[in-house]
C-alpha cells in the first residue's frame, strides 16, 4: 500500500529528529526547519488522502478545503473522533479528530495554514505536537483508505504510531476501525 510507504518514509524523518530532541513532553513545543517540512508533508498528504476516500464513497462530493472535508467525513464516519493512536515512543496517545466531535478546528491543521500563510511570523507553531497529531490524523486516513480499497489489507504498527485496528504482523488485523463493518 504506497499510502503507507510514504508515511513510513515521513515517520522515519521524524525518528531522525528523535537523535537531537527527545519525544518527552518538556519537549512538545519545540519547532524547526525539520518540523515545519514534516508538517508541510504530512498534511498535504493528509488532505490529499482525505479528498480520496471521500470521492471513493462520493464520487461527485464538493471537498475543496478543510471545512468540506470535515463535513463529508463527519458525514461518512460520524464516530472517526473515537480514533485514538498510540505514539508508542513516548508512551502516549492521542485522539486526532477528537476536536472535530466538539465542533472545534484540528490545532495542527489551523497551524499548517498559518505556517503557510506567513511561515516567518508563525514558525514556532511548527511544534513537535503538532507534527505528532497530524502523523496520527494521517495513519486514520491511511486505516480508512486500506480498509475500504483492500480486502486483504492488514498493517502492522509502523514503529512509533499504533492503532487497536493493526495487527501484531502482516497476516494479523486488529479491532475494527470506527463506522466500518468487519469484513467475512
Amino acid at each position: 500500500m504506497k499510502e503507507m510507504h510514504y508515511f513510513i518514509s515521513l515517520e522515519k524523518e521524524l525518528e531522525d529528529s528523535f537523535n537531537y530532541i527527545e519525544p518527552e513532553n518538556d519537549n512538545l513545543k519545540c519547532y524547526g526547519a525539520k518540523f515545519t517540512s514534516l508538517l508541510n508533508s504530512v498534511s498535504i498528504e493528509f488532505e490529499s488522502l482525505s479528498k480520496a476516500l471521500i470521492k471513493y464513497h462520493r464520487p461527485s462530493a464538493k471537498v475543496g478545503n478543510i471545512g468540506e472535508i470535515k463535513q463529508n467525513l463527519l458525514e461518512l464516519f460520524p464516530n472517526i473522533g473515537e480514533n485514538e493512536v498510540e505514539i508508542t515512543r513516548i508512551n502516549e496517545s492521542r485522539i486526532p479528530f477528537k476536536e472535530w466531535g466538539n465542533g472545534s478546528k484540528l490545532e495542527w491543521w489551523d497551524a499548517f495554514t498559518s505556517i503557510k500563510h506567513n511561515r516567518i511570523k508563525n514558525y514556532s507553531l511548527a511544534s513537535l505536537n503538532n507534527v505528532l497529531d497530524s502523523m496520527a490524523a494521517l495513519i486514520v486516513i491511511i486505516l480508512y483508505i486500506g480498509w475500504f480499497r483492500d480486502e486483504n489489507y492488514h498493517l502492522k504498527s509502523s514503529g512509533i504510531f499504533w492503532h487497536k485496528s493493526m495487527g501484531d504482523s502482516l497476516l494479523a488485523r486488529g479491532e475494527n476501525i470506527p463506522d466500518v463493518n468487519p469484513k467475512a
